[in-house]
């Protein structure tokens, strides 16, 4: 015990140090029974040494022997298995404490300061005085002078929120969740939260750092949101994704549970429309979106053709549900069922890339495809564009432009390898768990299945949304090719890329195969890149090289 001690003061004595540093790596909550739990992040290995005692000791503790600094300890720990510490507490109510944490595989101790309130407080006089308190102004008293720091310690960082939210919040309790102590602590964890993602800047989010998704990560049960079908696939989604979601979750301050779970659903959705690249992935985003949050939408949904009005909202920005709304009401009720533009199978928008109409019903660019006000005679993918385009397997999209950099789906590849070669069998019937008979995919899915073109996931999906990766992009051909019995004659020996131990077994006789017969090649530096996503250009390249190589 003696040399726990002295290890604890002297991580003391060094904390003492850099007091105040690195805060936001020690978590420090309270529950109804008088536990305070600290959680500490840390990725190094070793043992963790946490003290407690009052700050103005705390600050103060170079000056103290090391007998002086052990009587002044409220508690000490020292634990093999990091993360939480949890323990009873007899600290002072009202009174200032500091807490110290340090690996001892660490450099420096991190601490931080809270402010210690017993449950009977909360219970009892902060309740009491919270439920008397009828207007903001009385509540944000109560919350940030009269006992101040206790939503920190039981209800999560309210310290931290803005002048705006913290306003809101007072707004909030002046009219709700005064019904017991322990049901304003639940209420208060998901109102801090909710308020919390609100006060995230734009600025803060990237794909690289998302303050927003960690919140809904950490929070979603207490959110609300766990349960929500909206939550899981959000969950699955790719940064670019969760970042453009960020950015418009942040945009209101939402204290009631009810209308956040609602409002969650419908910035999901019109995400997922901002984030549309071809016409057929708009109408089922809005059925969905019909189907968990309603919309007014005007006949839109009694239309047999919506190809002129999804066109429109490819790639489209709405703020929320009522903008949409009005939209869509104002164009079907001007348009009807056969007005608008037809357009072809482009999209606005960017971020991947699909250039094919359901049912092979699209209309092509004109032969002189340097119409493409992004791609010119001179781009390396050029004679591939131009020549699928004229054949009206391939299409740009409805700005003149054709977007050579954006990503591909595997629907959208398959779809254009088989149109590419006049390969659909219309009997085929997909087996796929989550391809249904009215997705625009369907048939090529099916034809793909059928003929062992494409191969499904472990759990019989095939993922259409996902990104084609190089790698399955040349399973598909070199499967294709086979069925076709499409000779690939090898006109030069293959030689191993740099990355080729990254190619996934399945996938290295294809990618043989096609850089020996010269379809395919590596890029500067003697790289595959297998699991790289296939670009527009890229697609068309690959499927115009196997077209003349077999013509």
């Amino acid at each position: 015990m003696k040399k726990t001690i002295f290890i604890l003061v002297m991580l003391l004595l060094a904390g003492s140090l850099t007091a105040y540093a690195q805060e936001s790596d020690i978590t420090i909550r309270a529950d109804l029974n008088d536990i305070l739990k600290i959680s500490y992040e840390t990725e190094a290995d070793g043992r963790i040494n946490v003290g407690v005692m009052k700050t103005t000791d705390y600050e103060t503790l170079s000056e103290k022997t090391e007998v002086e600094a052990v009587s002044l300890m409220m508690f000490m720990d020292q634990s093999d298995s990091g993360g939480e510490f949890t323990f009873l507490s007899n600290a002072q109510i009202g009174t200032e404490y500091t807490v110290s944490v340090r690996n001892e595989n660490e450099l420096q101790a991190y601490s931080k300061p809270f402010v210690w309130y017993d449950a009977d407080t909360l219970k009892n006089g902060f309740f009491s005085a919270l439920t008397a308190a009828v207007e903001k102004e009385a509540v944000l008293n109560v919350f940030d002078n009269t006992y101040k720091g206790l939503l920190d310690l039981y209800c999560g960082d309210y310290s931290k929120l803005s002048t705006e939210s913290k306003a809101a919040c007072g707004a909030y309790f002046a009219a709700n969740g005064k019904n017991s102590a322990e049901g304003f602590v639940a209420n208060a964890k998901r109102v801090v939260s909710a308020l919390g993602i609100a006060d995230v800047a734009d600025s803060e989010i990237t794909e690289v750092s998302n303050l927003v998704d960690e919140i809904l990560t950490e929070n979603a049960e207490i959110l609300g949101i766990s349960s929500l079908s909206e939550f899981t696939q959000y969950s699955g989604k790719n940064t670019a994704f969760k970042s453009t979601f960020a950015k418009r979750l942040n945009n209101s301050r939402i204290c009631d549970a009810s209308a956040f779970s609602a409002y969650f659903r419908e910035q999901y959705y019109l995400t997922e429309l901002e984030l549309t690249v071809n016409y057929s992935q708009v109408k089922p985003i809005l059925t969905a979106m019909n189907s968990s949050c309603g919309l007014d939408s005007g006949i839109y949904f009694s239309l047999t053709d919506t190809k002129a009005y999804d066109t429109e909202l490819t790639g489209a920005a709405y703020a929320d549900k009522s903008s949409l709304e009005d939209y869509l009401t104002a164009i079907t009720a001007t348009k009807g069922n056969n007005g608008g533009n037809s357009g072809g199978s482009g999209g606005s928008g960017g971020g991947g890339g699909s250039v094919f109409a359901s049912g092979g019903t699209q209309t092509a660019l004109p032969a002189q495809t340097s119409g493409y006000t992004d791609l010119s005679s001179g781009h390396w993918a050029y004679e591939a564009v131009s020549a699928l385009s004229q054949r009206g397997v391939i299409s740009g999209y409805g700005d003149g432009s054709f977007k050579p950099g954006n990503y591909i789906t595997r629907a959208e590849f398959l779809t254009l390898l088989l149109e590419a070669f006049s390969f659909v069998d219309s009997d085929a019937v997909v087996e796929f768990a989550d391809v249904g008979e009215d997705a625009w995919y369907c048939k090529y899915a099916a034809t793909g299945e059928k003929y062992g073109i494409i191969s499904g996931y472990e759990d019989n999906t095939f993922r259409a949304n996902d990104k084609v990766t190089r790698q399955d992009a040349c399973c598909m051909v070199v499967n294709l090719a086979d069925v076709r019995a499409l000779a690939l004659a090898a006109g030069r020996e293959y030689t191993e890329f740099q990355d080729s131990s990254q190619i996934a077994a399945y996938a290295r006789d294809s990618v043989a195969k096609l850089y020996s017969a010269g379809v395919i090649n590596g890029y500067g530096e003697g790289e595959f890149l297998p699991q790289g996503q296939l670009t527009r250009a890229e697609a068309a390249q690959l499927v115009f090289s196997l077209i003349k190589l077999t013509a």
